[in-house]
């Protein structure tokens, strides 16, 4: 029993270095983290289009659906 015991202790252990890179690990993932949460919570701009630019957009779609080039 004390040799597993003294293994597990040695494997799950860290010296001073190593806990202070994997410190610095955690640190680095919280900001990157909060980076993207923060970004993905931003909203998105609507963009108000006339009516010449909406007829363009269905001009578009619907050649697109259909194969075409959108200037014929």
């Amino acid at each position: 029993m004390r040799l597993w015991r003294k293994l597990i202790r040695n494997y799950f252990t860290f010296n001073n270095r190593e806990k202070h890179g994997l410190y610095v690990l955690v640190v680095l993932l919280l900001i990157l983290s909060s980076i993207h949460l923060f970004i993905r919570l931003q909203p998105v701009p609507q963009v108000d289009l006339s009516a010449e630019q909406l007829v363009m957009l269905d001009k578009f779609e619907k050649a697109n659906e259909s194969g075409i080039s959108p200037d014929n």
